[in-house]
């Protein structure tokens, strides 16, 4: 990942530094329109480990570091505390994917 492909600002260019320095277990970096960062480690992809994210992307470096703050509170979580927000977060998926017209109610 490079940066080299596009003109950063003065600000992004700190903001960067700083976010390397602070996250430094990720690799950040732009590439393909995007800005990334790449951990090392095994990528669960259901349950409670799934929260623990190896790759992030964002479409700017703004959003990039709110998702590496979020992704380091969910680190700092206990097993017991990520069981519950996932299963909270399978709770808020079942609504969305299952929207109910109005007027009507659930089965």
């Amino acid at each position: 990942m490079d940066t080299t492909d596009r003109q950063m600002t003065s600000a992004e260019s700190t903001l960067l530094q700083d976010l390397r320095a602070g996250f430094s277990e990720w690799t950040i970096g732009y590439a393909g329109g995007v800005w990334l960062a790449v951990r090392s480690g095994v990528q669960e992809h259901d349950g409670p480990g799934s929260l623990i994210m190896r790759g992030l992307t964002a479409a700017s470096l703004p959003e990039l570091a709110a998702l590496l703050a979020g992704q380091a509170h969910l680190d700092r979580c206990s097993d017991a505390e990520l069981e519950e927000i996932w299963r909270d977060s399978q709770a808020d998926l079942s609504v969305c994917l299952y929207p109910v017209p109005l007027g009507e109610e659930r089965p």
